[in-house]
């Protein structure tokens, strides 16, 4: 029978303890490393989030300066506050297009006042308009509402169109399909549709 060798523990007769402080240190030194790329993205995260709030905010700053100002102003005040005006498809004397904060602006008049701003973004290298963001639209809005409520009155939540109604204003989204914002009066939107009956009785007799 071969001989039984006692344990190191009972032969030194110490107990082998681990220290701790040195198992917490690792503990946490390893805790951390799996900690840092979490932590990281994290904070890439957060500060791709930071950038886009302040782009947005310089967009809304940039469109949404001056309260109540866009409708009813002449096409002089619509030119200094969207810059110089551009050609476009109807050029005539009752409308301005200009280009401002990625965005086309169409500007149309009635006896020398702005009735109707209609909001849409710039084409992208694929000819194609990206939808107004809905912290846009309602900047937007505000601005001619002097940050006052609208009154939601339609939406198509299939299309994305919706319609919004503010004392003598009217606004309508039409939708990613159609991705443009039009403010306008109710003197614009009755006048228009007097127009459009009156064309259409000339089409009576055909």
């Amino acid at each position: 029978m071969s001989p039984h060798l006692p344990s190191p523990r009972l032969q030194s007769g110490i107990s082998i303890t681990p220290d701790p402080s040195y198992c917490s240190s690792r503990s946490h030194a390893g805790f951390s490393w799996i900690l840092r790329p979490v932590l990281l993205s994290r904070a890439v995260s957060l500060i791709k989030t930071t950038m886009k709030a302040l782009l947005l905010l310089s967009v809304l700053i940039s469109l949404s300066s001056t309260a109540l100002a866009r409708i009813g102003e002449t096409p002089e005040q619509c030119e200094a506050r969207y810059g110089k005006h551009i050609p476009h498809e109807s050029a005539d004397s009752t409308s301005t297009m200009h280009r401002k904060a990625g965005y086309e602006i169409l500007c149309a008049y009635h006896e020398g006042k702005c009735e109707k701003i209609s909001f849409v973004h710039e084409e992208d290298a694929g000819g194609q308009r990206k939808p107004i963001p809905d912290a846009e639209i309602m900047a937007l809005m505000h601005g001619s509402s002097g940050g006052k409520p609208w009154t939601k009155i339609y939406e198509n939540t299939e299309k994305g169109r919706i319609r919004w109604q503010f004392e003598n204003l009217e606004a309508l989204y039409g939708g990613p399909a159609t991705p443009m914002l039009m403010i306008s009066t109710k003197a614009y939107q009755e006048r228009t549709a007097a127009e459009k009956a009156k064309d259409k009785a000339k089409l009576k007799d055909f």
